[in-house]
């Protein structure tokens, strides 16, 4: 279905400017500065590189990488352990992404690790999911307890 184009004799408000800017919380002061590249820094290819080889040849998905990996392993995100008999591994793949900022301008290259998840079977590589999820209501229930009973709270 096509829209017809806006009429002359209407005016048409511009969108308004925005002024959002994403910020990271910072709560042991600035991040280091060998995880933050600067935007200026970041040289921009012309669209998002779809595979590995191609993302290793560009200093600024490069970068990115290096960035991604160094993040995970500060954060600790996996143990390399043998695989147990009959099981199968989960592969991964990279995923790249150009992030803007509003005015248009580049803020950064992106890349993530992400895990194929759909390669899973059920009951045959995982038997349950779990996610647990606390409520507000919930929690504020929990602190009044304590409160009310003297709880000390970790």
């Amino acid at each position: 279905m096509d829209v017809p184009p806006p009429s002359p004799s209407i005016p048409v408000a511009p969108p308004p400017a925005t002024k959002h800017y994403r910020r990271r919380l910072q709560k042991d002061g600035p991040p280091p500065p060998s995880l933050e590249p600067s935007p200026s820094s970041v040289e921009v290819p012309d669209l998002p590189t779809q595979s590995l080889q191609e993302a290793l040849q560009h200093p600024g998905w490069r970068a990115a990488i290096d960035l991604e990996m160094g993040a995970l392993r500060l954060n600790q995100t996996w143990d390399l352990v043998p695989l147990p008999a009959g099981a199968r591994p989960v592969g991964c793949r990279w995923v790249f992404s150009i992030k803007y900022l509003p005015d248009g301008t580049v803020e950064r290259l992106k890349a993530r690790l992400v895990a194929k998840g759909y390669t899973q079977t059920f009951r045959v590589d995982y038997h349950e999911t779990f996610s647990p999820v606390a409520k507000i209501p919930l929690v504020r229930v929990i602190f009044s307890m304590a409160v009310n009973n003297g709880w000390a709270l970790h």
